[in-house]
């Protein structure tokens, strides 16, 4: 806005294409430049600030396996703590590695020597801070910063706002449903016809050469499949064809027969060594090009470009207690459960992705999760 009104201001020609250009280029290039300068420093190893977690419960292993996931936060659990005295074990594993449980010191040295100034994060149970609340506010006191994991999960603290009533010291965390507004609903449909349509300008001539490779298959280029929709509403979901014409028929077989592979359908829904998939539908399936038609759902308003994927009626089951937050969402051609590990992931972690994007959502987080797409797309991680 400050550069728009200072052009406008100062009289300079400037063509409003080249200018709306100059800053559409930036949104992009911003995310994608702060990406590749924490990358350069983590490779020379000045991206990891150590850091101390109060706290040994599964909240506490909790936030360090976060930390660990997201290396690009900068974050290096190192340890955790404990108040004296308490009964805690030598070390605790976190995914694949041991950290090390060491006591807090007295006032006013409280974190030991031996862990310099790192960064620390405060994750104790439901509880717990009623019994240590001196040490809390010490620790916060002698820190530069501290963060606080709130034992509560489920929360969309992404959207949430902070009041402190003074007169009782009362904190309170304001929670928004960003997709109940109708703006931000405007928003999002709005910048998913934008992009679909180019999308299906540009990818024009792959459609074509997809459509030719599997016609040599057998009948039928384009598949479409019931799903459920935004509040329960049955649509049907296009993919270019990847399997044999009598795909039903085969997996009724293929899981009569095969004990094992009959516990992995129930389990994910899927077949990693699906039988049923032709040699064109493998690196269809492998690319998530196969998901292409889906744009023309975007176009409908049957899907979005990002949100939870389309389910058919027998899983809704699974999402049990969760399933208005389902309701609530567009599913989506892309998610953040394909940029979270994908097939990789089971139901359950599914389920808890899907929901999350729904309390938090928000354009950014969109974007984000379209542009973390692709090089999942190029490198097929968790795709069968």
């Amino acid at each position: 806005l400050i550069d728009a009104a200072s052009l406008f201001l100062s009289r300079t020609e400037m063509s409003r294409h080249w200018f709306l250009a100059n800053w559409g280029f930036l949104v992009i290039a911003i995310p994608l430049t702060r990406m590749a300068a924490k990358h350069a420093l983590m490779a020379l190893g000045a991206w990891r600030r150590p850091t101390v977690i109060v706290g040994i419960g599964p909240n506490a292993v909790d936030a360090a396996a976060a930390l660990q996931s997201e290396p690009m936060l900068g974050f290096e659990p190192i340890a955790f703590l404990v108040p004296p005295g308490s009964d805690a074990p030598r070390y605790l594993k976190v995914e694949e590695e041991e950290l090390p449980v060491l006591n807090t010191l007295p006032w006013p040295s409280l974190l030991p020597p031996e862990l310099g100034t790192p960064h620390v994060v405060i994750a104790l149970e439901l509880g717990e801070a009623d019994r240590h609340t001196s040490l809390v506010e010490q620790i916060a006191l002698a820190s530069r910063s501290v963060d606080i994991v709130s034992p509560i999960r489920g929360l969309p603290v992404a959207t949430a706002s902070v009041t402190h009533f003074f007169s009782h010291d009362v904190l309170a965390l304001r929670l928004h449903n960003n997709l109940a507004s109708a703006w931000n609903r405007g928003v999002k449909r709005a910048f998913d016809l934008v992009m679909a349509s180019l999308l299906l300008v540009v990818l024009s001539p792959l459609f074509a050469w997809i459509a030719l490779r599997v016609r040599d298959t057998g009948r039928g280029v384009v598949f479409g499949h019931r799903r459920i929709g935004r509040r329960g509403e049955p649509f049907t979901c296009y993919k270019f064809r990847t399997m044999v014409p009598d795909a039903e028929e085969k997996l009724r077989e293929l899981l009569e027969r095969d004990p094992d592979r009959r516990r992995e359908w129930e389990e994910r829904h899927k077949l990693e060594s699906d039988p049923r998939i032709t040699p064109i539908g493998r690196f269809l399936r492998q690319t998530s090009l196969d998901e292409l038609p889906q744009l023309w759902n975007v176009l409908r308003g049957d899907m979005s470009l990002v949100g939870p994927r389309p389910v058919v009626s027998e899983e809704l089951a699974r999402y049990g207690d969760n399933l208005p937050y389902y309701f609530e969402c567009t599913p989506g051609l892309t998610g953040l459960w394909q940029v979270s590990g994908r097939n990789d992931v089971d139901y359950r972690r599914r389920v808890h992705l899907d929901c999350w994007y729904v309390k938090n959502w928000s354009l950014w987080y969109d974007l984000v999760i379209l542009l973390k797409t692709i090089p999942i797309v190029v490198l097929g991680r968790g795709a069968y």
